[in-house]
């Protein structure tokens, strides 16, 4: 797992975290990649944003995009 504290608009503090996990499915193992980006807002409610993929593709995939895109409105 890896954490680190980011800078997002709208939000007091936020902190991304992404981890690796192991996920049984009918065709096997399948290990996938989870990011997270956890956000307090300047109102005190708190914001979630979690993208997911197949860790063999993750990196291939749009996912930044998401990240990039997210703005926090109270």
């Amino acid at each position: 797992m890896h954490s680190q504290e980011v800078d997002v608009p709208g939000a007091r503090a936020a902190v991304e975290v992404s981890l690796w996990s192991v996920q049984p499915t009918a065709g096997g193992d399948t290990h996938v990649r989870w990011r997270w980006l956890v956000a307090d807002l300047t109102d005190g409610r708190q914001a979630l944003v979690g993208v997911l993929g197949v860790r063999e593709t993750f990196e291939a995939l749009p996912l930044d995009e998401v990240f990039d895109s997210v703005e926090l409105a109270p």
